[in-house]
């Protein structure tokens, strides 16, 4: 889901049992916030719907989630493969050391002696790592986002600090 005013926070499986629980995979760094839902958003392309959480629960490596409005399994089918989402108000509050995706989009990268490097166009998660998407100049330069490669100043811009080759064009 690429919507600005929702954080996703887990991905319906499918369903669980028959009276309506939603299976899901948990996409939050701070699992604490499931136990304090209130309400959340099943999203799915254009459509959108807000449920009050009735109960979020571990089982195994994933959550159930049960959710006002929801009692078979039938209509638990139908948000298969949907977010669950919160406003972005919401956001659960984090440390000098973490970044919201949608905090970084759009921000200049420079390098450490100030030449403008190009802008945060996405991020690419791979297994152990996420690594930064830069638009340089028409060409996308991949960059591990780690405290030895990158500082971000928040809001203001983030500077690149490269190995040799990690910049290196390659044709």
């Amino acid at each position: 889901m690429n919507s600005p005013e929702f954080i996703v926070i887990g991905e319906v499986l499918r369903p669980h049992g028959v009276h309506g629980e939603l299976r899901a995979r948990p996409l939050s760094d701070f699992p604490d916030r499931y136990a304090a839902l209130k309400t959340v958003w099943l999203v799915r392309g254009e459509e959108r719907r807000e449920h009050r959480v009735q109960g979020v629960r571990p089982h195994k490596e994933f959550l159930l989630f049960r959710l006002e409005g929801l009692t078979t399994v039938e209509e638990a089918e139908t948000w298969r493969g949907a977010d669950i989402a919160v406003p972005l108000a919401e956001a659960w509050p984090h440390g000098p050391d973490f970044h919201y995706y949608h905090d970084l989009l759009g921000l200049p990268c420079f390098l450490p002696r100030g030449e403008r490097l190009g802008t945060v166009t996405g991020f690419e998660e791979n297994p152990g790592a996420v690594n930064l998407l830069i638009d340089a100049g028409g060409r996308e330069v991949s960059v591990p986002f780690v405290k030895a490669f990158v500082t971000v100043e928040p809001g203001v811009r983030i500077v690149i600090r490269p190995i040799p080759g990690l910049l290196a064009h390659e044709d």
